[in-house]
């Protein structure tokens, strides 16, 4: 149910449903006021036999220049608004909207309001993403069913891997933003859904041409799903979908292949080759940590302190050091906007190298290394040398601030 946003500012007001004419009416000249301050705007497509409505929803996209939210207020002659960054609400008196056609139409309270929400996009492709979740009532919500029953999860940004990739820390693999894109992958139409649909059986045959359609599935999917219940359980539309997923014949079911519909979505959407070396570079990594630790070294060369350090320095310069593995792929990863930071599919030369090596062979490189540093006095520490060279450092530091005027923290 719309009209909630002025309840508490305005608690004198009423925001009754209105009836489909109402909503009709009140749609278009909010069309037509919005239509000279915006490059694109729409409605949602209702949900079909959608008895009332609640509000008035319009998105829009490229604002003319310097709009402000006091002009949009009074290009649709709204009594209140409350400003916000993406979605603003705005209170338009109900007489006053449906003006001549009252007779018509019917005529509202005296404290009878019109809700009307305008949603900012921040570009075409954020329209048409907004624009497609939130048309046909609770559609999106029932293609988000599919998409959980085979593990991926739909959302208002798009399609993704619905558990976390291992990684440390662990990361969401983000597939596609694309409607197009993602309506392909599931084998549905665009252009039924541009047709438009007269009833919720229409959208219920539409899903069910899905390649990934499996009704005893989807129903088991929900119920496994706990997070959300109350919300779900509250809408009509997706709640009769479901009747009418355990409706049909459940006998010889054929569950869906999690793991190859995964693999089809990172191919299908050109995720494979990131994915494959996210883990890859997560597993060397691991390995690594676990095989050549400071503790390890000084077990296996009985050295202490700085000198373990340098060890461990010199195994890894002499395996290749810092260099970044496969340069190639790494920049051609860089490019691909895939909103990851480069340190996930990042490895260093020397990682790559010993991930190669057995534990037997890490450790007798490491004592070969610590011996020929032994013997070339490279493991030698002056400690008095050291601290003098601490104490050196700190003096200059404390001159550098006396001279800019400040005391030394002590």
């Amino acid at each position: 149910m719309g009209g909630n946003a002025f309840n508490k500012s305005h608690p004198e007001a009423a925001f009754p449903r209105m009836q489909t004419p109402i909503y009709e009416h009140t749609k278009a000249k909010v069309h037509a006021a919005l239509r000279s301050l915006y490059d694109h705007l729409a409605s949602p497509p209702e949900a079909p036999q959608k008895l009332d409505h609640g509000d008035v929803d319009v998105l829009v996209c490229s604002p003319k220049p310097d709009l402000t939210h006091e002009q949009v207020r009074k290009a649709l002659g709204a009594t209140w608004s409350i400003p916000f960054e993406v979605t603003s609400h705005f209170a338009l008196r109900w007489d006053t909207v449906v003006g001549s056609q009252g007779d018509v139409l019917g005529h509202g309270g005296p404290n009878d309001y019109i809700q009307v929400d305008v949603h900012v996009c921040e570009d075409m492709a954020d329209f048409e993403r907004v624009l497609f979740g939130h048309s046909y009532g609770d559609m999106f919500m029932i293609l988000g069913l599919i998409a959980r029953s085979i593990g991926l999860s739909l959302g208002t940004s798009g399609l993704r891997l619905a558990n976390q990739l291992s990684t440390s820390p662990p990361i969401t693999l983000s597939l596609s933003s694309s409607i197009p894109d993602i309506l392909s992958f599931f084998g549905l139409s665009i252009d039924r859904w541009q047709e438009g649909f007269t009833s919720q059986q229409a959208i219920f045959d539409w899903i069910a041409s899905s390649r990934f359609y499996n009704p005893a599935v989807m129903a088991r999917s929900d119920s496994d799903q706990q997070r959300g219940r109350r919300q779900r359980d509250a809408r009509g539309m997706y709640q009769n979908f479901l009747a009418h997923a355990r409706q049909r014949n459940s006998d010889g079911v054929v569950l869906p292949d999690r793991v190859a519909a995964v693999q089809s979505a990172l191919q299908h959407f050109g995720k494979w080759e990131l994915y494959c070396r996210l883990l890859h570079v997560e597993a060397v990594r691991k390995r690594s940590n676990a095989v050549f630790t400071g503790k390890l070294v000084t077990a296996w060369t009985g050295v202490q302190g700085m000198p373990v350090r340098w060890i461990m320095e010199e195994v890894k310069k002499r395996l290749g050091g810092d260099e970044v593995d496969e340069p190639d792929l790494v920049d051609a990863l860089l490019t691909s906007g895939s909103g990851i930071e480069p340190v996930y599919w990042t490895l260093h030369t020397w990682q790559v190298r010993m991930g190669a090596m057995d534990d037997d062979a890490i450790r007798s490189f490491t004592m070969e290394v610590k011996a020929e540093m032994e013997k070339a006095g490279r493991l030698e520490f002056d400690w008095r040398e050291a601290k003098r060279l601490k104490e050196e450092r700190k003096r200059s530091a404390a001159a550098q601030l006396a001279e800019m005027g400040q005391a030394p923290s002590l």
